[in-house]
């Protein structure tokens, strides 16, 4: 069957079948000047036939993964321009509020600031590209899991400057015996922290 929140089928069949029907509207998506065959890559060239794009975009991409081996939800057949299914297996717990700071600030200050403190039981649980994503209205245009030695203390983003969709690079710390909430960064990037 198909979820119509995020234009995701649990099946190719039924996602190409979705996509191709009346309810949807595929050729806008098709018009579309960021509408490449494969995501974030002009180079890679543009849809010519809605049955070019249903068949091309219900494909599984890595924004229906996680870490790109296992998938998110069994509904991760997704025709939509930006194919990425909702998470509907991991949520945080209500008291975690997740706060992003000021470039180069520890999250011992963002959480201060917000009046909270910073959890570092939570550390690990928010060291997730997806995380970043459902949080912070982010949008990443590549995740990388990263050994930083101890530089990032846990997850951050690098902000490329706002092409209206994607954002930056998220960051998830690779050493989970690394995350610490005192942690400064460089100014290049900016921590992703969970308050309590």
């Amino acid at each position: 069957g198909a979820r119509g929140q995020d234009e995701c089928c649990d099946t190719y069949a039924h996602c190409v079948s979705c996509c191709m029907g009346p309810t949807v509207n595929a050729q806008s998506y098709l018009e579309d000047p960021n509408a490449f065959k494969v995501l974030l890559h002009p180079e890679t060239g543009k849809w010519s036939t809605k049955w070019e794009y249903c068949t091309g975009q219900c494909r599984v991409t890595p924004l229906g993964t996680w870490f790109e081996n296992k998938y998110k939800t069994p509904h991760h057949f997704c025709y939509g321009l930006y194919p990425m299914p909702t998470n509907t297996e991991y949520t945080l717990p209500a008291q975690v509020k997740v706060e992003m700071g000021l470039r180069g600030e520890s999250c011992d200050s963002v959480c201060s600031q917000k009046g909270m403190r910073c959890s570092a039981a939570h550390l690990e649980e928010i060291n997730l590209c997806e995380v970043i994503r459902e949080t912070q209205d982010f949008k990443c245009k590549y995740c990388k899991i990263k050994d930083s030695a101890g530089q990032l203390g846990g997850p951050a983003v690098q902000k490329l400057g706002n092409d209206g969709v994607f954002d930056g690079i998220c960051l998830q710390e690779k050493k989970v015996h690394d995350l610490r909430c005192d942690r400064e960064v460089t100014e290049a990037y900016n921590r992703v922290c969970p308050c309590v």
